[in-house]
């Protein structure tokens, strides 16, 4: 950098603003906001008997409370570490609007890019009593999850109904999942979805649509 340009940085935890001023025949201002989403953290296996979801160390031992707390702080990421994760509700997740689910972490990791959802498997265990997932969003992300044993009416491992847009799921292994009416693995019941990379394996339905229902 040259006694003609400026480069200021300022920022916060969760977004860094660059500033850079040049000084040349004609002066001009670029203004580069480089933002970064909140993340929750959910880790099954901790023990600390201290859940906020703001690091590993202490990260929530379900997935709905990080859902939860992503959407009340207007939306951001969550982060699920391997492990099974049933419930006691007639869903074990319900997403929310501008929260994107995220699995494959060992627990560890400080980047996204650093999971692998093929080794460090997170498992959303229905147990053949109740739905897995339920999706009424219009944005949102589900993304490196198994989906197994999950029961309902309609989508058994996942339930979608929200609208023109919908989640987008990706990365993802539906099996084992049962309908008693549509969409074994994943029932569109309303609205609109992006489904991509998925596998669907032994997923059945009373009526229609053993794999998915649209």
């Amino acid at each position: 950098m040259n006694a003609r340009q400026r480069k200021l940085v300022s920022g916060t935890a969760s977004c860094r603003r660059k500033i850079v001023l040049f000084s040349a025949p004609l002066c001009f201002l670029l203004y580069t906001p480089i933002c970064f989403a909140a993340v929750w953290h959910v880790d099954v296996d901790n023990a600390s008997g201290t859940e906020d979801g703001t690091s590993w160390a202490t990260a929530f031992s379900t997935v709905q409370p990080a859902v939860d707390a992503a959407y009340a702080a207007g939306g951001g990421e969550v982060w699920v570490a391997e492990g099974t994760y049933t419930g006691t509700t007639d869903w074990i997740v319900v997403l929310a609007d501008g929260v994107h689910v995220y699995g494959g972490f060992a627990g560890t990791e400080t980047f996204k890019s650093e999971r692998d959802w093929t080794i460090h498997v997170a498992e959303i265990d229905g147990e053949d009593v109740r739905g897995c997932v339920d999706a009424p969003v219009d944005i949102g992300t589900f993304d490196g999850f198994t989906v197994t044993r999950g029961s309902n009416f309609g989508g058994g491992g996942m339930d979608i109904g929200g609208g023109s847009l919908g989640p987008l799921v990706s990365n993802c292994i539906f099996i084992d999942n049962h309908s008693t009416d549509r969409g074994g693995g994943i029932s569109v019941s309303q609205g609109a979805a992006t489904v991509s990379d998925c596998t669907f394996i032994d997923n059945s339905a009373d009526d229609v649509g053993g794999g998915i229902y649209i």
